[in-house]
């Protein structure tokens, strides 16, 4: 997975306080890719993390999460604070596609 010099990156990363590193640059790759794109595996029926659901990548839709980005505002393309109530947690679809603002909640998936 690339790294890039963003909210997330190793700038980010790097930034220290009194010295120490504030986050593992691990910790930012979860935050920025953990189950934002499809197993290929899973598609073959050759994931062997499927059970128990340990994949790094999502298996079906309702478990995919948008990717956070920071916009030019400082602000993330979405608030967490504040739930959808268009999304469908069965199917994992929202009418207002990845532009939504607000969380999508998946009470289904399982760890």
């Amino acid at each position: 997975m690339p790294e890039s010099n963003d909210a997330f990156g190793p700038a980010a990363a790097a930034s220290t306080c009194q010295g120490q590193i504030t986050e593992k640059p691990s910790h930012y790759t979860y935050l920025k890719g953990f189950r934002v794109d499809q197993c290929s595996l899973f598609l073959q029926h050759k994931c062997t993390q499927h059970r128990p659901y340990t994949c790094f990548y999502w298996h079906f839709k309702n478990q995919r999460r948008r990717r956070p980005i920071r916009k030019r505002d400082g602000l993330f393309n979405y608030n967490p604070d504040a739930y959808c109530d268009k999304y469908d947690e069965q199917t994992g679809v929202c009418a207002n596609g990845d532009e939504c603002p607000f969380v999508h909640r998946n009470a289904g998936d399982t760890e």
